[in-house]
């Protein structure tokens, strides 16, 4: 959606001046009649973050029995300085930060956040101009163009920089550019353009949409909608939920670990309520200081990216895990790290196991992923591993034991605020 040039200045200056890091002290943890104190490593202005600011707005925490202390941060380093120090008790992250911390000190992992990646890459409209790029334009393509460039980064050896080398090596080129790290705002990624220190950017929202929607960048292809020709390793979720595994085995914290779990489930059946659409676009922009119209279609796009149920894509976690152990042993150490190593699955709302053979209907998984389809609604469903699921009409096939990943998407007729709807969902085949 486009803006005014001054639209977008004030949209920018808002929200640099939103994603200045500030450290609070948090107190101590209180007496058991009263909720029990987390905290919880936060970034309000990311779009990943509404669902934090949804629980704390909404009371969702306090209904369940803790309270969130959020600490503001902005890159990996100082959240794994946050777990060892103690100040910190969790985070939504990539799987990427929980191997690199896993290293340092164990992770426990019990909730996907974001269903689809956490990353796009976006291009400088004049490098795509002069390369011949633009939105559309395939893969391979865009990565060959991209073979000698800068690339800019949240931070070295972050969880960026492997989306990034992810991406050169599903393209098969042989990256001689450099890697920028500190692109960790809207004023540091700006100001990178401007000074044409780096040709493309991996990026977080809403830090892409407004660089694309200023005018400074492109984005060729969708790395969480699934570009064609994208290596299966970037099909992971975005954010998990999770933290040190120390904290997740004190006395109590499993119980308050399904507290946290339910008051994540209610917040996202808020933001999905099509009744509570104006008011999480009011939210989101008092936290991005993105325009209205901006806004909305930030929202509409990324409401359909915030997994419904919480359910561990645990087929994902193995691939990345595989792709540290073949690509990245350094810091793995020769290892290999795989689901089992991280996740503990408490979702009391996950799609059941089923076994071979068995089928569910697209239009019911529809309704269990919170995608409200009306009477006269389209609901279409596509099988992400054929192998083991097929989707043929309205009927859900398990062909073999495995992790079957289906995606859901509905399209009513006539609607006011999100007409397309979609989820992704793993359902565990038995034999």
């Amino acid at each position: 959606m486009k803006q005014t040039k001054k639209g977008i200045r004030r949209g920018l200056a808002a929200l640099i001046a939103t994603t200045a890091l500030g450290v609070v002290p948090f107190a101590n943890h209180a007496q058991a009649a009263d909720p029990v104190n987390v905290n919880i490593a936060h970034t309000k202005t990311s779009v990943g973050g509404l669902l934090v600011n949804v629980v704390m707005e909404q009371g969702l925490d306090v209904k369940n029995g803790f309270k969130l202390n959020p600490l503001e941060v902005a890159a990996a380093p100082q959240i794994l300085a946050g777990f060892v120090s103690g100040t910190l008790d969790l985070t939504s992250a990539t799987i990427d930060n929980y191997i690199t911390w896993h290293m340092s000190k164990p992770m426990t992992v019990w909730r996907e956040q974001l269903s689809a990646p956490f990353w796009e890459i976006i291009v400088r409209k004049d490098f795509a101009d002069s390369n011949g790029l633009k939105v559309g334009s395939d893969y391979k393509t865009v990565m060959t163009a991209l073979a000698k460039s800068n690339v800019g980064v949240v931070s070295k050896n972050g969880a960026s920089e492997y989306m990034w080398l992810q991406l050169v090596g599903g393209a098969g080129i042989n990256y001689t550019g450099t890697v920028v790290p500190g692109l960790v705002s809207a004023a540091t990624i700006q100001a990178a353009f401007t000074a044409k220190s780096v040709d493309a950017v991996i990026a977080y929202e809403p830090f892409a949409t407004l660089m694309v929607s200023g005018g400074v960048a492109i984005s060729p292809f969708s790395i969480r909608d699934g570009a064609p020709g994208l290596p299966e390793v970037t099909r992971a979720p975005g954010l998990s939920l999770g933290g040190p595994t120390d904290w997740f085995l004190k006395p109590g914290n499993r119980e308050l670990a399904k507290n946290i779990d339910k008051a994540f489930d209610e917040a996202v059946a808020y933001i999905k309520a099509p009744k509570n659409f104006a008011a999480v676009v009011a939210l989101l922009q008092s936290r991005t200081g993105l325009d209205n119209p901006t806004t909305i279609a930030l929202l509409k796009q990324n409401i359909n990216y915030f997994s419904p149920n919480g359910n561990m894509n645990l087929a994902a976690w193995d691939r990345v895990g595989q792709w540290y152990k073949d690509t990245n042993q350094a810091v793995v150490k020769g290892g290999l790290l795989q689901a089992k190593d991280f996740v503990f699955n408490l979702s009391a709302r996950e799609i059941k196991p089923v076994k071979k053979g068995a089928t569910l209907s697209v239009r019911n998984l529809a309704t269990q992923l919170l995608l409200f389809p009306k009477t006269d609604s389209k609901v279409t469903g596509t099988s992400l591993t054929t192998k083991v699921c097929a989707v043929s009409g309205d009927v859900v096939t398990m062909k073999k034991d495995g992790v079957c990943e289906v995606g859901i998407q509905v399209v009513d007729k006539g609607a006011k605020n999100f007409q397309n709807r979609s989820a992704k969902t793993t359902i565990t085949v038995k034999k």
